[in-house]
């Protein structure tokens, strides 16, 4: 995967989008959003 490389970093989007209902509609409709960032070394 890292090929010659011995480290790495990654980034990650996450998008959650979310509905309440109370049987015969829609109480609240919206989204969260979130980045995560981690770095990988192999030793």
């Amino acid at each position: 995967m890292l090929g010659p490389h011995t480290k790495c970093s990654f980034a990650v989007n996450l998008t959650m989008s979310l509905k309440t209902t109370h049987g015969s509609g829609f109480l609240y409709q919206g989204q969260l959003r979130d980045t995560v960032a981690f770095a990988l070394e192999i030793t």
